[in-house]
């Protein structure tokens, strides 16, 4: 079980996530982290409002008023980068250092590209 609180710091909005396993605090800055998870897809601020169905000016708000988006925003853009809002504030999927490269290339690629891998995926596991 999550415990989840918002907090501003400066001029910076974070959330502070304690975790029943971890007395510790972690500081997740949302703009940063949409901001690399879009980097990391090779996105225009176009492609993620396309994606997302967040419209481009709201998207381009965020960023030049610092303004952070509202919980509905925040899961369409983790929909459309395939995570879910847990993976966005958890940040460490479990997965390994190749794993991760496979998954962010995997991620990259148009939805043709994906079917193929998709197939090429059943047929190894299916071998």
């Amino acid at each position: 079980m999550c415990q989840h609180k918002w907090v501003i710091y400066g001029l910076q909005m974070y959330i502070i996530i304690q975790t029943k396993f971890n007395d510790g605090v972690c500081f997740v800055d949302i703009l940063e982290k949409i901001e690399k998870l879009r980097k990391d897809r090779g996105w225009s601020v176009y492609k993620l409002a396309e994606e997302s169905g967040v419209t481009q000016s709201t998207i381009a708000n965020m960023f030049s008023r610092g303004t952070m988006p509202s919980i509905a925003t925040l899961q369409q853009l983790c929909n459309a980068f395939g995570i879910s809002m847990a993976d966005f504030f958890g940040g460490n999927s479990g997965l390994s250092i190749e794993e991760e490269k496979i998954l962010s290339g995997y991620r990259q690629l148009n939805a043709d590209s994906k079917k193929i891998i998709d197939t090429l995926f059943q047929t190894l596991k299916n071998n």
